[in-house]
């Protein structure tokens, strides 16, 4: 499931419906949800790790994880939307400010000639859940942007995906021979 408010991007509001969406959308019995989001969509992800307890697995692609760090980095269009969206809030908004919260596993996919979400974003965060101790695997592709364009890496980006969800949540192994990434601090 893909919820998105564009206008309501790095504030809690987004946060807190994107998790209410996905409540909604958990089947009767699930307790706790998985699914993946990319751009914006990824920073609500890691917003959502940080700052609630719902997801037991998250995947994010070029997700934002500190929003002063983009604003530094992205190009001048971006930059000065966020003065808008965010306000003077970008310590208080920025998942990598949280990562005590965090509680779950996550596999972050990121492009490595992204001008608009920089790979630091990925790499600074997975360092710090790597550092506390929690499940967290990078994937970075040569090459790709923001927003993946080669087939072979959005098929690997969905099999990676598949087989995490699967071993983790529905305690089921995946039919295709699918060689998953390594996760570090997973057993």
């Amino acid at each position: 499931m893909s919820v998105r408010f564009s206008s309501m991007f790095g504030q809690p509001v987004h946060t807190n419906d994107y998790i209410k969406a996905t409540k909604v959308a958990i089947i009767p019995g699930v307790t706790r949800a998985n699914c993946f989001e990319v751009s914006a969509g990824g920073y609500t992800t890691l917003a959502a790790l940080a700052f609630k307890n719902t997801f037991k697995a998250r995947a994010s692609l070029y997700g934002i994880a500190d929003l002063k760090l983009l604003k530094e980095e992205t190009h001048k269009f971006e930059s000065h939307d966020l003065d808008n969206i965010v306000g003077n809030y970008y310590f208080e908004r920025s998942p990598i400010n949280f990562v005590d919260y965090f509680s779950c596993l996550i596999i972050l996919f990121r492009g490595l000639e992204d001008k608009v979400v920089p790979p630091d974003q990925a790499r600074k965060i997975y360092q710090a859940l790597k550092s506390k101790g929690l499940p967290v695997a990078l994937v970075e592709y040569e090459g790709e942007q923001h927003g993946f364009r080669k087939a072979e890496n959005i098929k690997f980006t969905l099999e990676q995906q598949v087989v995490v969800f699967a071993r983790l949540v529905g305690h089921f192994k995946v039919v295709d021979a699918i060689v998953p990434v390594k996760i570090d601090n997973f057993c």
